[in-house]
């Protein structure tokens, strides 16, 4: 079974709770949701789609939970109606905003560490040279 569940950007729930401290009533519970439900295949696909690999995925029977809901996705008209709220982002620009700070998190790891290996290398030759200068 596809369970269908909502995913809302970071970004969208803090614009949220923001405007409830404004206009929000006190006491009052809101749900902050997008009112859109994705299958985490869709999302799969979407993400594999971006970053160019043809994926075929396999679930692990071992993570899947029976007692997952099929359909899980928030009403959040009584916040748009406190609030004038409303989600701004699509899930496609918010997949490639995360492949994008993925690959450059992965650059930034390939530089470190090129820099730690170079340093090391470099630590090696001051001590080769001094263990050299005390043996001379």
């Amino acid at each position: 079974m596809a369970y269908r569940s909502k995913y809302t950007q970071t970004n969208a729930v803090a614009a949220a709770y923001v405007r409830l401290m404004g206009c929000g009533a006190a006491g009052e519970v809101y749900n902050v949701a997008s009112g859109v439900g994705v299958t985490l295949r869709e999302l799969f696909d979407q993400l594999a789609a971006i970053v160019g690999v043809d994926a075929i995925p396999e679930p692990d029977p071992e993570f899947m939970r029976p007692a997952d809901i099929p359909y899980l996705v928030g009403d959040a008209s009584k916040l748009r109606a406190a609030t004038a709220w409303a989600p701004t982002y699509v899930l496609d620009q918010t997949l490639r905003d995360l492949n994008v700070q993925l690959m450059t998190i992965a650059r930034i790891d390939r530089l470190w560490s090129g820099a730690k290996a170079e340093a090391r290398r470099i630590g090696e030759a001051v001590a080769r040279r001094e263990r050299e200068q005390e043996d001379a």
